[in-house]
């Protein structure tokens, strides 16, 4: 079995708290549904105001959620996430300042990691746009090291070109993590279930046409990874026939590290085109916002096919599943919906499944250096056989 085996569990912010009745009982559900996962997998909240301030919100949540996954003999992963900004394009107003900021924070919650035993902390997530201050980094992950002895990762978002990849390669400070996690968020199936209005006798239809594609199969799926498929549509983005899995090799080797990988879908159709977002909606053209049908079979042909692929390569060390369980009991909870979540839905068994029965391949060097060995003993014990003969 893989080593991080983790299923998130979102709390009462949009749901019942973790020191709530319901919130246990959804914890003893997960356990009993997915007895194979062995991560606990919790946002540590961050909000970051207009001058740089840094502040820790959900401290005293995350205390119960510990403390009763503990008793189901859970580890606990943390990731760093900003609460009130989008990750992936903030820019502080004064770097020097956020990062003095954001380090006294981040020693802080290290320090109470090191207190509650917690086993992995994640120091950030896809803040992409500063990710090039590399002496700040360096000092960050010294500054939590110093306060905590569990191990360390960042996580850097998926790549949709080259460039996006390339700069990940010049990242050095990747290099003093214990492990980098990658937000596995691979469009898989081209954006095709729009079709715009074509001209009818001299004049455009009055709405665009929106047709469902059918349910992409694992095997569709799983070759996506091998040849990437036009990112959204959108030519200008495109990293088309790219060989995914061969770049992320590249990427683990280029930093000497394992990769962890941060994931998840919502199960309505066409999800795989855009496999990060929680807005399964789409408006026609002077119609009202519409939900997408619900695609049970995709979401769970999305995580057949990832761990199937990813099962197979050297460099991945576990999964850290987005949104998989909310803090509702079963229940009370439908799987007849679009949500990222697995509770009662046919992704829950096969992901049981997948973390019961899938190990990493045994590395080549690794399988030659048994090999040596038995050799070496099989031919000691013929040599000291033939002295004893003689």
């Amino acid at each position: 079995m893989f080593n991080i085996r983790g299923i998130q569990l979102y709390d009462g912010r949009w749901n019942n708290p973790y020191d709530s009745a319901k919130g246990r009982q959804a914890i003893d559900e997960l356990v009993a549904t997915i007895p194979h996962c062995n991560y606990l997998y919790l946002d540590v909240w961050m909000t970051i105001d207009s001058i740089d301030n840094v502040a820790w919100t959900n401290k005293t949540a995350l205390e119960a959620a510990i403390n009763y996954a503990r008793t189901k003999g859970l580890k606990i992963a943390f990731r760093c996430m900003t609460y009130n900004l989008t990750d992936l394009t903030f820019l502080p107003v004064n770097a020097q300042t956020f990062f003095i900021n954001y380090t006294a924070v981040l020693e802080e919650i290290a320090t109470y990691a090191q207190s509650k035993g917690v086993e992995v902390l994640g120091i950030g997530t896809e803040l992409e746009k500063i990710d090039t201050y590399q002496a700040e980094w360096n000092n960050a992950i010294a500054k939590v090291r110093a306060k905590y002895n569990g191990k360390v990762f960042y996580t850097t978002n998926f790549f949709a070109s080259q460039a996006q990849f390339d700069k990940k390669l010049t990242l050095n400070w990747f290099k003093n993590l214990d492990y980098l996690c990658v937000s596995a968020y691979f469009p898989l199936t081209a954006t095709t279930d729009f079709i715009y209005p074509t001209a009818t006798g001299g004049a455009l239809n009055p709405a665009p046409k929106y047709i469902f594609p059918a349910t992409p199969d694992v095997n569709t799926l799983k070759a996506a990874y091998m040849a990437y498929p036009q990112w959204g549509g959108d030519s200008t983005k495109s990293f088309k026939g790219s060989n995914v899995i061969a770049l992320l090799q590249q990427l683990s080797e280029a930093i000497g590290k394992k990769l962890i990988f941060h994931m998840g879908l919502g199960s309505y159709h066409s999800a795989c085109a855009t496999p990060w977002s929680y807005k399964p909606y789409y408006t026609p053209a002077g119609g009202t916002q519409t939900q997408k049908p619900i695609d049970l079979e995709g979401q769970k042909n999305m995580y057949q096919a990832f761990f199937e692929v990813f099962s197979q390569t050297t460099f991945a060390d576990g999964w850290l599943l987005d949104g998989a369980w909310l803090t509702i009991p079963l229940a009370e909870k439908s799987g007849n919906n679009v949500e990222f979540s697995i509770q009662n839905k046919p992704a829950a068994p096969y992901i049981e499944f997948a973390y019961e029965n899938l190990s990493p391949p045994i590395e080549p060097s690794n399988n030659a250096g048994l090999l040596i060995i038995a050799a070496t003993i099989i031919a000691i014990v013929i040599v000291l056989g033939m002295r004893k003969g003689g």
